[in-house]
């Protein structure tokens, strides 16, 4: 293969795989090589264009999508994708932050996924096409599952080691006996166990909501992503991509202001001062790559 082939072909597999009879705008071109899954549908909601993250995501060639339908490509969850995308085409309005789970046919297990649906307007101000952007969350939602079923073990069994030592206590109680000499110190120590039990369990909860996030996090101490919600990680995503504020405001369909406090919140939750630092985190725990 000639050099110039192969640089064709990189480009190919970093660009937006597109329809030859539509032209991406070159915003959306831009959005090719970006781990966030991007594709264009015309009015009959079939794929006309899309990047290999989405193509990814479904497990399917992105030069197969073009032209396609939904069904095919995503099953079930065709419908109401397709009932989404059919809004946008008949209010002209964004629909944004949508979450979406469903078991796709070519993969084996549920997924879970963040959904922005965007009107894209010819020359003449009417719709021709509809962008969607999707943002995988499949991980993360394992993740919360884990730590959801670690509280609970947890829980379970520390109540069930609480309830076993107060019956033993109240069990040494009874067997001391309630005469005359012993009824008061009775009461003052059973007072003073229930005094104590609502303060074991009150560590407890403080323990059980605290030890499953000290586990999930590096051994160098960094705070893992999904301590932050699915749109700050997008931000982040973007922002260590080298997106201006404006830039990811237009492609999320916020305010500036809107993203300029997110980055301040991400800031503040991965305890770094300065964008260089965030590029670093975001490359370092493989949200972004080189």
């Amino acid at each position: 293969m000639r050099a110039g082939d192969e640089e064709n072909r990189s480009l190919s597999r970093v660009g937006l795989v597109s329809d030859p009879l539509y032209r991406p705008e070159p915003t959306l071109s831009g959005l090719g090589a970006s781990t966030i899954g991007v594709a264009v549908f015309d009015r009959q909601i079939r794929y006309c264009a899309i990047n290999h993250s989405l193509a990814a995501f479904n497990c399917v060639p992105a030069e197969a999508h073009l032209g396609k339908p939904l069904d095919p490509i995503i099953g079930n969850l065709a419908s109401v994708v397709g009932e989404r995308i059919e809004r946008v085409l008949l209010t002209g309005k964004a629909i944004t932050g949508f979450e979406l789970s469903g078991k796709l046919p070519k993969r084996a297990d549920i997924g879970y996924w963040l959904e922005d649906y965007l009107p894209i307007f010819d020359e003449r101000g009417r719709i021709s096409n509809v962008c969607v952007v999707v943002v995988e969350l499949t991980h993360e939602k394992r993740v919360e599952q884990l730590l959801r079923d670690c509280r609970m073990k947890t829980h379970q069994r520390l109540t069930s080691m609480l309830r076993l030592a107060q019956s033993g206590v109240n069990q040494c109680l009874r067997s001391a006996g309630y005469d005359h000499t012993r009824h008061i110190n009775s009461d003052q120590n059973l007072k003073a166990f229930n005094r104590l039990t609502k303060g074991f369990q009150e560590i407890l909860a403080e323990i059980t909501a605290v030890e499953p996030a000290r586990e999930l996090q590096k051994s160098k101490g960094e705070v893992p992503p999904n301590v932050l919600p699915p749109r700050q990680r997008t931000v982040l995503q973007l922002l260590a991509e080298g997106k201006s504020p404006k830039e990811i405001a237009s492609l999320l369909n916020l305010t500036p202001n809107t993203v300029r406090i997110h980055k301040a919140r991400i800031f503040k939750k991965l305890g770094v001062d300065s964008l260089p630092a965030l590029v670093r985190y975001a490359i370092k725990t493989g949200l972004v790559e080189l």
